[in-house]
């Protein structure tokens, strides 16, 4: 583990992965890291790692596909 930061981030995560040893290194070098609860298929945000609006489509096909995949 790397030590504490000076720069700490907000990072949002999903409920089920508060608990992963990432995250816990995360919270111990000082980020912030808060869990959400949603029923969501795909998160789009201008802050997602590497969001870029051109490839919006490939991605809703993308959570689409990854969405009958859990079904089957």
């Amino acid at each position: 583990m790397r030590g504490k930061t000076n720069q700490p981030l907000h990072i949002m995560v999903d409920m089920d992965m508060l608990d992963e040893p990432e995250m816990q290194t995360l919270l111990q070098q000082g980020h912030v890291v808060y869990g959400v609860s949603a029923d969501y298929d795909i998160i789009l945000s201008r802050k997602a790692w590497r969001y870029d609006s051109k490839y919006v489509d490939l991605a809703i096909k993308a959570a689409r596909a990854a969405k009958k995949e859990v079904k089957v």
